[in-house]
């Protein structure tokens, strides 16, 4: 004789096993550095450096009044040129002046 299936104790058993699962690929939240600081550190204009970080001057603005924060890949960029400014420049450096170097 077939056994009779409890589809509730089904759904409940999955719902606890995927709350109990080891969360090793949870997202990690960054401060957002100083804008303003990382943008004078590297002496661009406001508009420079948001052609640069491909954003509106409008939301650099608001970044770097603390009205918004940057996030996603602004955010990991602004930390990297932040901690890393030299690795930054020779990574942005003309092809052709490397190729001279």
């Amino acid at each position: 004789m077939a056994t009779k299936r409890n589809l509730f104790e089904e759904i409940r058993a999955g719902v606890e096993a995927y709350r109990d699962r080891p969360r090793t690929l949870s997202r990690r939240e960054f401060s957002a550095p100083d804008v303003k600081a990382v943008r004078e550190k590297f002496g661009m204009s406001q508009a420079d450096m948001a052609t640069f970080l491909s954003v509106s001057k409008r939301t650099l603005e608001n970044w770097e009044q603390g009205r918004r924060g940057p996030t996603g890949p602004a955010q990991t960029l602004l930390r990297i040129m932040d901690r890393e400014p030299r690795a930054v420049r020779r990574a942005l450096r003309d092809d052709r002046t490397h190729a001279a170097a």
